[in-house]
């Protein structure tokens, strides 16, 4: 999913619904960006890395940046949810380098949800709403008033420190994408990670393509192009950024 911010912004903000969804245009995809995702209806789960989390109102949703993820809707009720994207640049360019940590820190797909309860007691809720108020109803987005209760949104959930982690509950799933994601800049092969889990090439193949909605293949160079992309924008070469 590609989405465009404007020039010389580091965040967007957005609130959409719609009736009769369908899983259609929610594909795994990933972003060079940060998000945190406020989910307000539907029934739906979020898988991230392999991951799911069952969604219910007013859950919080929060990825780093490259995290593979997609939705996926049980049924075709209507999905609403507010959504804010993050660059990293913001965290500089509004002098609050600390409040990276928290995206920075986790392994990857894990500690991806912050329950209802404890989004709405937090006061994480309560800044959405204000977010809304100030912005007039996402409309006039850029503003001082609407960039300092971005930052307390992440002064939050800097300090709502109890995630769930509702978790996938095939864990060789989860062992897969854990060991690629320590490895893909390595050769790995279908025959190795089977060996590896214990499972058959065609097992491995059918739980995967499950669990994320890709491929095994399509998971791995989807992994190295992104860290290709970032080792070229840290400045090296095509050549020595490809090598890797």
């Amino acid at each position: 999913m590609k989405v465009k911010f404007m020039e010389n912004k580091t965040y967007k903000i957005l609130k959409t619904k719609t009736p009769n969804v369908t899983n259609e245009k929610f594909r795994l995809h990933s972003h060079e960006f940060y998000e945190v995702l406020l989910f307000i209806q539907g029934d739906s789960s979020y898988i991230i890395e392999g991951n799911t989390y069952k969604l219910n109102p007013y859950d919080l949703i929060i990825q780093r940046k490259n995290e593979m993820h997609r939705i996926y809707h049980n049924n075709q009720s209507t999905y609403e949810r507010i959504v804010l994207w993050i660059q990293p640049e913001f965290f500089e360019a509004f002098n609050c380098k600390e409040l990276e940590e928290e995206f920075l820190k986790k392994t990857y797909g894990t500690m991806n949800k912050i329950d209802a309860q404890l989004c709405v007691s937090s006061g994480i809720y309560d800044a959405f709403i204000r977010l809304q108020k100030y912005s007039n109803n996402f409309e006039d987005m850029y503003s001082t008033v609407v960039s300092a209760i971005i930052i307390e949104v992440l002064y939050l959930i800097n300090n709502a420190r109890f995630y769930s982690n509702d978790g996938n509950p095939d864990t060789t799933l989860k062992s897969v994408i854990s060991y690629i994601n320590n490895h893909y800049m390595e050769k790995i092969s279908l025959d190795e990670l089977a060996e590896r889990f214990y499972i058959t090439k065609h097992h491995l193949c059918r739980l995967f393509k499950e669990g994320t909605g890709i491929t095994v293949y399509n998971y791995i160079t989807n992994k190295r192009l992104m860290k290709v992309k970032e080792l070229k924008e840290e400045g090296k070469g095509n050549g020595e950024a490809a090598s890797l």
